[in-house]
Formats: C-alpha cells, sequence, structure tokens
C-alpha cells in the first residue's frame, strides 16, 4: 500500500507462516486469517491466498460479532474481495451471509438499547 517493494524473502516467510496457522488463529479481516489472505494476495502470491480462504469457509465464522477487525462485517468485506478476484461462488454467498447476519446482530442491539446503533460511529466495536 505504500508503494515499496516488498523482500522476496519477507514474502515467503508470510506464504510458509500461513501454512502453519495454528487453529485458533481465528478468521478476522484484521487479525486472522482473511487479513492474511487479503495481504498475500495484493502481494502477488494468489495460491495462498485463496488456500486460507477455503479454510476460513470452513470454519464457523457465522457465530462471530458484528465488528469489522474480528468479526462478520470483516468477513464479509474479505470474502467479498476474493469472490470479485475469483468469480467463485461460495466466497459470494457466505460474504451475503455474513452481511446478512451482521446486520441481525446489530438490529437485536438496537431494539435491546433504544438510542443506541444510530448516528456516526454506529457499529465500529467488534
Amino acid at each position: 500500500a505504500a508503494g515499496a517493494p516488498v523482500p522476496e524473502e519477507h514474502v515467503a516467510w508470510l506464504v510458509k507462516r500461513a501454512g502453519q496457522l495454528p487453529q485458533d488463529a481465528g478468521v478476522g479481516l484484521y487479525d486472522g486469517a482473511l487479513g492474511i489472505a487479503y495481504t498475500l494476495d495484493l502481494l502477488g502470491r494468489a495460491d495462498a491466498a485463496y488456500g486460507l480462504v477455503d479454510l476460513v469457509l470452513a470454519e464457523r465464522w457465522q457465530r462471530l460479532g458484528h465488528g469489522l477487525g474480528d468479526g462478520l462485517a470483516g468477513v464479509g468485506l474479505g470474502l467479498l474481495h476474493f469472490a470479485e478476484r475469483t468469480g467463485d461462488a461460495a466466497p459470494l454467498g457466505a460474504a451475503l451471509e455474513a452481511g446478512r447476519l451482521a446486520a441481525e446482530l446489530l438490529a437485536q442491539g438496537a431494539a435491546r438499547e433504544p438510542g443506541r446503533g444510530t448516528g456516526a460511529g454506529a457499529g465500529t466495536g467488534t
């Protein structure tokens, strides 16, 4: 994103580590497999990125909170990126499901706490 080249040994290290993620690594866009996959895709390592996307699709991400960093909003955005890149229906369907679930969670929260969940900055928490 900064325009500086990334040394190949750093990219190779990330690819290697991505193949060795612990089971509790999470799927988050900011702190998990989708963030790593997105970065790998930007670095030109689509094969490694798509492998992580397959792992995310197999996880139970549907139970996450609504947040961007480690929740459904981030899962939806990350999967939408890969649906656009690949034309694959699986990440697109999952991205739409993540959006629907996040909207439901936000609506439930707004119903429990009238006056919350509206206005600037609403729904920014995880």
